[in-house]
């Protein structure tokens, strides 16, 4: 078992690593918000810390793309603006097809919060209206607003909408009477465990009957819309999008915004100072330069035929998984998936008998080596520590090559444990299955 690097003049550092490295050998990652980091991205990283790119860069790159350091408050800074250049582009070409120029790109936000954060206070001042997926009935994020504890919700005047109450799809039509409504400046759209594709077309369609502003938050199915294997915000129309880079993308955690020069030419117009500046100098200092070195590969990986192969098989892996979990009586929210989630509803799953809530089942699941996670489902009972659901992912299995007699043989695996008792003699069983299957397929090792 490869080890990672020894930090001998610390062994509780060094145990700390270990043990967490023997998680990733020894078990199963099934999280919808995590994946494998790819060994192209942590070379990019470990390339830029070699170079010297972990040092003060606050700024921006220059608009002409050529004025180098002219943006920046420190010295030794053209390569970090090539280097940013270059993230900008490849983001660009992959998000919306576009060359340089066609649209806005920022690659310094550490995570989806804040890069929402930033989008939002570029496009509004505080008190505006937006209309966003809520939190706990619209499968929305903490950082979209909506009958959310996040700041957001107390710096904008947030309404969320819900998901249909029958089928649990969004609602479009309730969607445009919202807005309609409320009459915000924006429209944002996209989950955090909403597993059908969305109408992107139909959220320009009802923006634009009321001239908001549209957002997406592509954080979760950004790998497949890259791959052209689902809807694209950017193509149908949306004027904002925000991703994160390490669920379906696979590359290191962080986030890029992408904005149409329409939109720049609006808010120019409107004497607001955007998205750039709410980033810096309005929310953080210098960004982590290896990180967009990591974004540059990531972005440059998201042209391959190898990752829209690696797409492709993770949207027919959940596919599969719903289908097997379904055929074992577990009810599957939406009645299965478009995307790489599958979001089971535990409360309604009568083979269990309320013998589990989602926090049960979660830690039932860890303790054979199989990692999920809890999470609301719309109109179901529960709170945020104990939900209703329990969300799978199949991006982590689907890097790591598994295959699909074994996709369905963990489905199998995933409902005997919730079944079995945790001192029934076939626990142990599934543990050593387990461990037997994330050894023929091992975590990516960085040397």
């Amino acid at each position: 078992m490869n080890t990672p690097r020894s930090t001998p003049h610390d062994p509780a550092l060094a145990t700390i690593m270990r043990d967490r490295r023997s998680e990733h050998v020894n078990g199963v990652r099934m999280i919808a918000s995590e994946n494998y980091l790819h060994p192209k991205d942590v070379a990019a990283i470990r390339d830029a810390q070699d170079s010297g790119f972990d040092q003060y860069s606050e700024g921006h790159t220059p608009a002409d793309g050529k004025d180098l350091q002219s943006g920046r408050y420190y010295q030794q800074t053209a390569q970090v603006d090539l280097l940013e250049l270059l993230a900008k582009e490849r983001v660009a070409t992959v998000l919306a097809k576009a060359a340089p120029g066609e649209a806005h790109v920022n690659v310094h936000a550490p995570s989806g919060a804040v890069a929402n954060l930033a989008a939002f206070l570029g496009i509004m001042e505080l008190g505006e209206k937006m209309v966003s997926p809520d939190l706990k009935d619209g499968y929305g994020h903490l950082s979209h607003g909506a009958n959310s504890p996040s700041i957001v919700g107390k710096m904008f005047n947030v309404r969320g909408y819900v998901a249909d109450p029958q089928t649990l799809r969004l609602d479009y039509d309730a969607i445009a009477r919202l807005v309609e409504e409320h009459k915000p400046r924006v429209l944002l759209a996209g989950g955090s465990s909403y597993p059908r594709d969305i109408d992107w077309a139909k959220i320009v369609e009802i923006a634009r009957a009321h001239n908001a502003i549209t957002m997406a938050d592509i954080s979760h199915p950004a790998g497949p819309i890259a791959a052209g294997i689902m809807n694209d915000p950017y193509a149908a129309g949306v004027d904002v999008i925000m991703t994160t880079t390490h669920k379906t993308l696979r590359g290191a955690k962080g986030a890029v915004l992408l904005w149409r020069e329409s939109l720049a030419q609006r808010l120019k117009s409107e004497g607001r100072k955007g998205m750039d500046f709410a980033e810096f100098p309005g929310l953080l200092g210098g960004a982590y330069n290896p990180a967009i070195a990591a974004h540059a590969s990531t972005f440059l990986r998201a042209q391959s035929r190898e990752f829209r192969e690696e797409q492709e098989r993770t949207l027919r892996y959940a596919k599969m998984l719903a289908a097997e979990l379904k055929k074992r009586g577990w009810n599957v929210v939406t009645d299965g998936t478009d995307n790489h989630i599958v979001l089971t509803d535990i409360t309604k799953t009568a083979k269990f008998g309320g013998k589990h809530d989602s926090w049960s089942a979660a830690f039932a699941l860890e303790s054979v080596g199989i990692y999920a996670n809890k999470n609301a489902v719309p109109h179901s009972p529960g709170t945020a520590v104990r939900p209703a659901g329990l969300r799978f992912g199949t991006q982590a299995v689907s890097a790591l090559g598994v295959g699909e007699t074994e996709m369905r043989e963990l489905a199998g695996m995933i409902d005997e444990t919730l079944l079995l008792g945790a001192k029934d003699a076939k626990i142990g069983k599934i543990r050593g299955r387990v461990h037997e299957m994330a050894y023929a397929f091992p975590a990516p090792t960085y040397t």
